[in-house]
């Protein structure tokens, strides 16, 4: 059930969340269509967990660019539960002392896809979140009333394409998918 692994969240001492990816790199724009509109019909992406014995699709047909668990390891977060943030998010990250998550975006994702495929010497804006769950509800939904702020944006200059963004005792390290590391002390967000 593990074919295309992406990322890795560790749920106990012999349990797992691994996301599955299809992503497949290709050269040329017919083949890269043709995986965008077909190979994600026939092989959807996926989030299995591995309790020690055996693994389960927990869940299907989502991208799950990055997982982590929240702060009291009830509930499993990706990127596709931050949409309406405004950024495409690459990672998430989770600060263990609040329990906030540290976001990765790309504001301007068609910058990013000109700077990967064409020109690695095109800009690519950068955005950090980071996303104050507040308390889970009874209705189902995770985290209704989470607030969102950005603690970071440049355009691209600094550091293109964030990818990643760690944040520990007030510093925060934000990974490029490309380019250098940004490290910044964060004084007030």
């Amino acid at each position: 059930m593990i074919n295309f692994f992406l990322y890795l969240s560790f749920a106990g001492l012999d349990s797992f969340y691994v996301t599955n990816d299809n992503f497949f790199h290709f050269e040329s724009t017919v083949m890269r269509n043709l995986w965008a509109f077909l190979l994600n019909y026939w092989l959807p992406c996926n989030i299995v967990f591995f309790d020690g014995f055996k693994a389960i699709k927990a869940i299907v047909g989502v991208h799950p660019n990055g997982i982590v668990m929240d702060k009291d390891e009830r509930l499993v977060f990706t990127p596709d539960n931050l949409s309406g943030i405004g950024s495409f998010i690459d990672n998430i990250n989770l600060d263990p002392v609040t329990g906030n998550f540290w976001v990765a975006g790309m504001p301007r994702l068609i910058d990013f896809i000109e700077h990967n495929q064409k020109n690695l010497s095109l800009p690519s804006p950068s955005q950090v979140f980071t996303l104050h769950p507040g308390k889970p509800s009874s209705s189902g939904e995770a985290f209704p009333d989470y607030e969102v702020r950005e603690v970071y944006m440049n355009d691209g200059k600094e550091v293109t394409g964030s990818s990643s963004a760690i944040f520990y005792k007030d510093r925060l390290l934000i990974g490029s998918v490309f380019g250098n590391m940004v490290y910044c002390e964060v004084k007030f967000y």
